[in-house]
């Protein structure tokens, strides 16, 4: 009644979301209520839609869970994890890898390789990507990371590079796995 009274007062489209119990359901509505006027301007009426937005809202929410559950498998696992797209530009990167590779504070989602690394190294680490997404096929091998940025030097990396595909089997990003074997190798 309020937001009717509003309309009618200021003469505006009111945009709102509004639950509502529905066969003792809670549901969630868009509403969208503008006025209706005569030729003179005289609001006489006011017309409504609401659109019932419960499943879009809850299918929203189960999706930002989801991805917070993966976020914090990613942030605790003890291997860096990175993704890129085929442009070489992170779409990912977990808090393992951000402690060995970046700066404090860098967000890297977004940017290229060599926004990120030394030319060198950046040159290195795409054409090792570029083989992956040119076979297809995963790779493992074992290396040290060749860059001044990383803070572990001397440590050695099993690392492993593989697609990651949508549900039509087409790569869409490359996931890059990380684990420390140093103490396995010299011990």
């Amino acid at each position: 009644v309020d937001e009717n009274n509003r309309l009618f007062e200021q003469g505006e489209r009111i945009t709102s979301e509004q639950r509502i119990q529905v066969g003792g359901e809670e549901r969630v509505f868009a509403v969208n209520k503008v006025p209706v006027r005569e030729p003179s301007g005289e609001i006489t009426a006011i017309c409504g839609i609401a659109i019932d937005v419960t499943e879009g809202r809850r299918a929203e929410s189960a999706r930002l869970e989801s991805e917070r559950r993966l976020q914090a498998i990613l942030d605790y696992s003890p291997a860096f994890v990175f993704v890129t797209d085929r442009e070489h530009r992170f779409l990912i990167a977990n808090r393992r890898w951000k402690e060995l590779f970046g700066p404090i504070g860098i967000v890297v989602t977004g940017k290229r390789m060599p926004e990120v690394f030394p030319l060198s190294v950046a040159e290195d680490v795409e054409r090792l990507n570029d083989s992956v997404w040119e076979k297809g096929d995963p790779i493992e091998i074992e290396r040290q990371p060749a860059t001044s940025q990383f803070k572990e030097p001397g440590s050695l990396y099993r690392v492993a590079k593989f697609l990651l595909r949508d549900e039509q089997g087409t790569p869409y990003a490359l996931c890059t796995v990380g684990m420390d074997i140093t103490d396995r190798v010299r011990g």
